[in-house]
């Protein structure tokens, strides 16, 4: 069901400012894809705190890291907030995650990437 992800699993050197996406063969139920079924960690098995969204014309979800720590409570959603450097990631879309028919990916899908210095 998963065709791609961005980075790559195992790449190294990815631009802090890029995104995190999973690409997959066929339709996602949006509603199924959310924080909860599309997570990232970061240095430390740290969740990053983020927005999910997902286009249908590409079958493509993708994470945006926000940066809920700097931003007051009065001005959240938080403005998009880079990776930081020349840290591990680990993205993972979750058996929540199902297609228009109802069905649950067959196993979550995990990969990990490396951020330039």
């Amino acid at each position: 069901m998963v065709v791609g992800t961005s980075p790559a699993n195992a790449a190294q050197d990815v631009a802090i400012g890029g995104p995190i996406s999973v690409a997959l063969s066929e339709a996602l139920d949006p509603a199924t894809i959310t924080t909860e079924t599309f997570t990232v960690t970061g240095p430390g098995a740290r969740a990053m705190i983020g927005t999910v969204t997902f286009d249908p014309a590409s079958n493509t979800a993708t994470f945006t890291r926000l940066n809920h720590l700097t931003t007051p409570v009065a001005f959240r959603p938080a403005p998009v907030s880079d990776l930081d450097a020349n840290s591990t990631y680990t993205a993972v879309l979750g058996t929540g995650a199902r297609d228009m028919a109802g069905n649950a990916l067959p196993g979550a899908v995990a990969w990990s990437f490396t951020t330039a210095p």
